[in-house]
């Protein structure tokens, strides 16, 4: 049997002005199929959880965010023989800076929840988006 491989990752839903950050991967950083995502990422050895998110948050799209609030946690298989487990965060910018992407980021857009909950290129993160949508 092959070896399987276990990740955990972290996003954040930032919120602005009643908007969603998502960005669009580059394209050397789509092998998991997902164009679309969220801002966020691995661990590394060592890091607190909130430590973690917030310095992936800086180096895709160098912004602040305020309190994060775990939403949702869900597990994917985006290929055989390998399991993502993910927690997705809502947290809101700390103030109006501009994204600066990261060359892991192609390009940004703020959307409408209700939009972006539609969007079968974010479909994992429908259940964190209605849960925003319930509020």
């Amino acid at each position: 049997m092959p070896e399987a491989t276990l990740r955990f990752a972290q996003k954040a839903l930032i919120q602005r002005e009643g908007k969603i950050l998502f960005i669009r991967r580059s394209p050397k950083e789509t092998a998991s199929n997902v164009p679309w995502d969220a801002p966020g990422g691995r661990l590394e050895f060592g890091e607190g959880l909130e430590e973690g998110l917030r310095r992936e948050i800086r180096e895709e799209v160098s912004l602040e965010v305020g309190a994060l609030k775990l939403l949702h946690l869900f597990t994917w298989f985006p290929r055989p023989g390998f399991q993502l487990v993910v927690a997705i965060y809502l947290a809101t910018a700390a103030d109006a800076s501009t994204p600066v992407l990261s060359d892991e980021c192609a390009a940004c857009e703020w959307m409408e929840p209700a939009i972006a909950a539609k969007n079968n290129d974010l479909k994992q993160y429908h259940a964190a988006l209605r849960m925003i949508l319930a509020r």
